[in-house]
């Protein structure tokens, strides 16, 4: 522009020889109105600059708001799906207080009131008479005592949880005889809130608070696995914290859908299990799972953590369980500020096919604990980028 001046001014004054074809009408005028003229130009074309850059600057502000709206609906969205299910499954379940057993004693626990409910049975405070340590006592649902498939579902899901030992997992201390009439199961009683509690309250944690649950359930699956177990259910509520400060501990609880890695020992009749929002695809497809299916649960949480929004909403079975089967989840980035070493950690850990996926949960934690140092490995990048590559982010697969 500064040149354009220069230039313009030293034509007007006949330093430089005007050779254009015609001659402006503003040629023939006076020097002193051509000068006139040109500063005129010049400052109406800075005005229209600067009016251009700040019309961009607000353009540019409108449309961050729009986004961060259509972010919060999603999470609103996403937390009003969460509702409606959560309310569904209380119905269901039904609510806590005095239950059929309350102020009962049974093999030297005195129970007290009914601390949840669940599809297979209902969960106690209790004490051993006599002692003050605060337990909690799963007793198979009244209903179901008569139903020899769900005595056995329980007494194996009583099994699994006493080979366990971690401090990542609710620790069992004893269970009732093969033989009992009431089959049960003593658990610590923890204090504090599951996760999904907690998601309701802020549905995006912080980077610290996220590495941290996901290095603790990381822990509590690795030890499931080393004893054979897969969890099957991994979701917001199954994820417990206790204490607080450097005294904190996230825990993984409900192994009802628990299955042995080798042979029949399913809970569930090999059937279709888990919440349909959190399984994995071959859960989702009734195929064979392994330790790498729960690390396709983790990787869901690890998702709903950092963009405040589960990959799939709640909905109709059918189209949920096609969704998680078939299509990529929404780009983390999108739903929130989320850096690209991140997306690569989720996308290897939510791969469709199992031998993409992440070995371990500790593999997954590891490399979570790098991407939020942003010293994420390069090796793994690649491996992500292959696989977005394959399958982009919200993108429909043909078969796996």
């Amino acid at each position: 522009m500064a040149a354009q001046t220069t230039f313009s001014l030293a034509t007007v004054l006949g330093w430089i020889e005007s050779r254009g074809l015609v001659e402006p009408v503003i040629g023939r005028a006076g020097v002193f109105t051509q000068v006139i003229a040109i500063v005129l130009i010049q400052a109406i074309t800075i005005g229209s600059a600067l009016a251009g850059r700040a019309a961009r600057r607000d353009a540019m502000e409108v449309l961050a708001k729009h986004n961060q709206v259509v972010l919060e609906l999603a999470r609103r969205e996403a937390q009003l799906a969460e509702a409606h299910e959560d309310a569904r499954a209380a119905r269901e379940a039904g609510q806590g207080g005095l239950g059929r057993f309350t102020d009962q004693t049974i093999d030297g626990l005195k129970l007290g009131e009914v601390l949840g409910r669940g599809a297979m049975g209902e969960i106690y405070a209790a004490q051993r008479v006599g002692e003050e340590i605060p337990l909690a006592v799963k007793i198979l649902a009244p209903h179901l005592l008569r139903d020899q498939a769900s005595r056995d579902r329980f007494l194996r899901e009583s099994a699994i949880v006493s080979s366990l030992t971690s401090p990542h997992v609710v620790r069992v201390h004893a269970v009732s005889p093969p033989d009992s009439p009431l089959p049960y199961i003593v658990m610590e009683r923890l204090e504090g809130m599951d996760l999904a509690q907690l998601l309701k309250q802020q549905p995006v944690r912080t980077l610290d608070e996220v590495e941290e649950i996901i290095a603790h359930v990381a822990a509590g699956l690795d030890a499931a696995h080393a004893a054979g177990v897969i969890h099957r259910d991994l979701k917001p509520s199954n994820i417990f914290v206790t204490g607080e400060g450097r005294m904190r501990i996230w825990k993984l609880l409900d192994f009802g859908a628990s299955k042995w890695r080798d042979g029949g020992g399913t809970l569930t009749q090999d059937n279709i299990v888990g919440t349909p929002g959190y399984m994995a695809p071959e859960q989702a497809l009734g195929r064979a799972v392994d330790q790498r299916s729960d690390v396709y649960g983790l990787g869901v949480i690890l998702y709903r953590l950092v963009t405040g929004v589960p990959p799939v909403l709640p909905g109709e079975l059918p189209a949920m369980l096609q969704e998680v089967a078939y299509r990529q989840p929404i780009q983390p980035s999108r739903r929130a500020a989320v850096s690209s070493q991140v997306e690569a950690v989720i996308a290897i850990a939510m791969a469709k096919r199992p031998v993409h996926r992440f070995s371990t949960a500790e593999d997954l934690a590891s490399a979570f604990r790098l991407a939020v140092a942003g010293r994420l490995e390069g090796a793994t990048a690649r491996r992500a980028a292959v696989l977005l590559t394959d399958s982009p982010w919200g993108a429909w697969t043909v078969s796996h």
